[in-house]
């Protein structure tokens, strides 16, 4: 596979993880959940809880008080650490489209396609990979085999599309590593 395919190839990839990302970083549908003793419940995401009535959606914030850390005690642990997990690894992927422009432009230049730029797009992309691949692991697992936790008062009760958007994610920039990997695996050596 040649250099500007290898470059083509990881720059779709690479732009549909971020897009999709992106979009699973900033909507309200990453699970759903259920009130004590109610039959209507809502969905959250990584930032906002939002309980559907029966007239209206309203969301609130996560962090609207981040002063008043008590109110950080109605927060799990875990799910802390995918909000943290996810801000590094969408952040790490923006970075990435960014850079990777230049990498092909380098690439198409004739000058040497693993140069520092591809070795930092490279480790960026894994480390990227790594933390998303985590990050998903974590919160997979609390939802469907945790104790259902109470996210503010709130138990969880299921997974929704944005947690399996962010999924595709994940494998998208797991493609746009085996890519570069296989691409340049004499530059690794």
């Amino acid at each position: 596979m040649g250099y500007r395919m290898c470059t083509g190839l990881v720059s779709l990839c690479l732009f549909l993880a971020t897009a999709s990302a992106v979009v699973a970083f900033f909507v309200d549908f990453w699970g759903e959940f259920v009130f004590a003793n109610v039959v209507h419940g809502g969905t959250f995401g990584l930032w906002r809880v939002c309980p559907v009535r029966l007239t209206h959606k309203t969301c609130d914030w996560i962090h609207k008080d981040l002063p008043n850390l008590d109110r950080l005690n109605g927060i799990p642990n875990w799910f802390l650490a995918c909000e943290i997990m996810f801000t590094i690894s969408t952040g790490s992927l923006v970075f990435c489209l960014i850079l990777l422009p230049f990498y092909g432009c380098l690439c198409s230049k004739g000058g040497g396609c693993f140069n520092f730029m591809g070795r930092m797009i490279y480790s960026t992309l894994v480390l990227a990979a790594l933390v998303m691949g985590v990050g998903l692991l974590v919160f997979g697992l609390e939802v469907h085999l945790g104790d259902r936790e109470v996210i503010l008062g709130k138990t969880v009760h299921g997974l929704e599309w944005a947690f399996w958007l962010m999924v595709g994610s994940w494998a998208m920039t797991a493609i746009s590593v085996s890519v570069m990997f296989l691409a340049h695996r004499r530059a690794l050596d």
